[in-house]
């Protein structure tokens, strides 16, 4: 893995559609309309930026803007030249690349889900920033926050031997409410404006995540 682009070591990980017990894409699925359960839909602000940390990105990816050489791969994540484009106007060198493979991989994904489940879930942006590695909200932060495990030694190789105890009181709580009574305490997923922002102000680039057509 090592060796490998951000985008091809997640896509390692994804589900296997063999057409019987994994029959399509969950994420389709939820985009046509409310599942049996309420659900709590979010992601990090700066997911792929975990993929940027010393020893996980790869020194030959450091400085790749997405570029034809790798258009191929980044397919896989549904980004077509139209995407591709999109981010390199946008954004410099391995920040495109980066701010691609995260919406690519999470956000949009997120939005599409959120967008059909409407009522039936409550969404998310985990926005605190680490003090250490890219000094974002990567990918898995708020894990820590959700569980309330600040003490574990290995989430303070990610989030510093500091992290905000109230907000991991909040988010936790919020987590816990949710699973006794189906509503972590926000209101239930109309639009932009119901999303809880958890740690410092931020926002979705809507008209950026546009350009992902119909995976959201």
């Amino acid at each position: 893995m090592a060796g490998l682009p951000p985008h091809r070591q997640a896509t390692m990980f994804t589900l296997a559609r063999d057409g019987d017990l994994v029959p399509e894409s969950p994420v389709d699925v939820l985009s046509r309309g409310p599942a049996a359960v309420p659900m709590i839909i979010g992601h990090n602000a700066a997911e792929a930026d975990l993929w940027r940390t010393p020893g996980v990105f790869p020194p030959a990816w450091a400085g790749a803007a997405p570029d034809a050489r790798v258009a191929a791969e980044l397919a896989l994540l549904g980004a077509d030249e139209a995407v591709v484009r999109a981010y390199r106007q946008r954004f410099d060198g391995a920040d495109a690349f980066v701010e691609l493979v995260s919406d690519g991989l999470f956000c949009a994904p997120s939005l599409r889900a959120q967008r059909g489940q409407g009522r039936n879930c409550h969404a998310y942006l985990f926005t605190w920033p680490s003090p250490l590695l890219t000094r974002t909200a990567f990918h898995a932060l708020d894990v820590g926050f959700a569980l309330d495990n600040l003490d574990d030694p290995a989430f303070a190789r990610h989030a510093g031997p500091r992290p905000p105890r109230e907000l991991a009181a909040a988010v936790h709580g919020a987590w816990v409410r949710f699973c006794a009574t189906g509503s972590p305490g926000w209101a239930p997923f109309t639009g932009e404006g119901d999303i809880a922002i958890l740690g410092p102000p931020g926002h979705r680039d809507l008209d950026l995540l546009t350009a992902w057509g119909r995976r959201v």
